[in-house]
């Protein structure tokens, strides 16, 4: 099982291309499912984080290839009904249900809007998966 690896300081470079901290960015990560579904809820983790997370706007779609999604799939994130929330340090945040059709084995897209700078607390990496990182700005 892989474990959460800490990020150093802002002057070294990761071999994901992990930034030293994300600022009025989106960041795009992919997670493969096990069983497929109808309805679905996302789990934002800052659990090993030392500061709270803002995130201004989360979505969740149906992953195509690279950093695109498949068309007609995106849906937002709502968490307790609000679309913007901040995670404290040391917590987890549970996405209300999501109505997304999906197959077992598939691969979703979750997008996360930051509008502040809001350093990573780590990252995890298997040799079967390398991590990769995504930013639109």
């Amino acid at each position: 099982m892989a474990s959460t690896q800490p990020v150093w300081s802002g002057d070294f470079v990761l071999p994901s291309g992990l930034p030293f901290q994300f600022n009025r960015q989106t960041i795009r990560q992919v997670a493969r499912l096990s069983i497929g579904g109808t309805r679905l809820r996302v789990v934002i983790s800052n659990e090993g984080g030392t500061a709270p997370l803002r995130i201004a706007s989360a979505r969740v779609a149906r992953h195509a290839d690279g950093s695109a999604i498949v068309e007609g799939s995106d849906r937002p994130l709502r968490f307790g009904g609000q679309a913007e929330v901040t995670v404290p340090a040391g917590a987890r945040l549970v996405s209300d249900p999501v109505d997304i059709a999906l197959p077992a084995l598939g691969e979703v897209t979750v997008s996360l809007y930051l509008p502040q700078p809001s350093q990573p607390a780590g990252f995890t990496s298997t040799p079967a998966r390398p991590p990769t990182c995504r930013t639109a700005i």
